[in-house]
């Protein structure tokens, strides 16, 4: 019997040396690390648009609302709209061939004519939109305009934007207008009226007469709700105060200033402030 053959066993056998393990470890690291940093970045730039676009969807929901509302006005001569300037947010009412709330059965009242209104909540924080369903009957031609609003139920208060905290108008008059109540004569083309010191307007009964104004400004500033979660309702009440988000001057609603004044409010993480957005839009009155 033939002896077995020995099996010559190579030392050399294939593997990874340790600092081979290691540069791959290293490797796959880094990897890891960058692979993290661009998710983490493109996670922050989506929330940042979803922020935004929070915003411009409820601004648009505002200013469609507004739109429908002010196209809908009434004009007669003998029925003009009740405009509160306040030192800060302010109100605004007036008759609209619009959707409003009424105790009435549609079936018994369905002229679809309302007292609208818009202001600030009391708190501070959120657009209110008034409604209250009318009567044609009741726009008799002897009728004053409108000085006070005595329906305050909660029933004709609604909250169209939860997010708005500052809310200011602007009139613009028609060239040639002549305010009679502070004697500051014509109003030249491109003049815009305000509720401040250098008031344009022509009043009457605490009302606008309409058939002088050209159109209605209206500019809101608002946080998106994610970054409004970590702010105080007292802090935006504070940025909305005139000191930080002037009333309208003989210039407009000075939205750029607004902005500014906001990005850098120190009373709000830095963080949510940069979220803040401001809104201005135009509205024609065609008489």
């Amino acid at each position: 019997m033939k002896p077995r053959a020995s099996v010559c066993v190579d030392a050399r056998r294939g593997g990874f040396t340790l600092v081979e393990l290691l540069v791959a470890c290293s490797i796959l690291a880094l990897l890891v690390v960058l692979v993290a940093q661009m998710v983490a970045s493109a996670s922050s730039v989506t929330g940042s648009s979803k922020k935004r676009l929070d915003a411009d969807d409820e601004a648009r929901l505002v200013f469609d609302r507004l739109a429908g509302d002010i196209g809908g006005m009434v004009k007669r001569r003998d029925i003009n709209p009740l405009f509160l300037a306040s030192n800060g947010n302010d109100a605004f009412y007036f008759y609209s061939q619009a959707p409003a709330y009424s105790a009435v059965a549609l079936s018994t009242n369905n002229s679809q004519l309302g007292l609208i209104g818009y202001s600030v909540s009391d708190s501070g924080v959120g657009l209110l939109r008034f409604s209250a369903g009318q009567s044609w009957d009741a726009l008799r031609f002897s009728n004053p305009s409108l000085t006070t609003i005595t329906t305050t139920s909660s029933t004709n208060f609604h909250v169209i934007a939860p997010d708005v905290f500052r809310m200011e108008y602007a009139l613009l008059m028609k060239p040639g207008s002549v305010n009679n109540t502070n004697g500051l004569g014509p109003v030249t083309a491109g003049t815009l009226s305000t509720n401040g010191t250098n008031v344009f307007f022509k009043t009457n009964n605490a009302g606008q007469a309409m058939k002088d104004v050209s159109g209605i400004i209206v500019a809101i500033a608002l946080l998106d709700p994610t970054s409004r979660v970590i702010v105080t309702t007292n802090s935006l009440t504070t940025l909305a105060a005139p000191a930080q988000m002037p009333d309208t001057s003989a210039t407009g609603v000075l939205v750029d200033l607004w902005q500014t004044n906001a990005r850098n409010s120190s009373g709000i993480p830095l963080a949510p402030r940069s979220q803040i957005r401001v809104y201005q839009r135009y509205f024609p009155i065609n008489q």
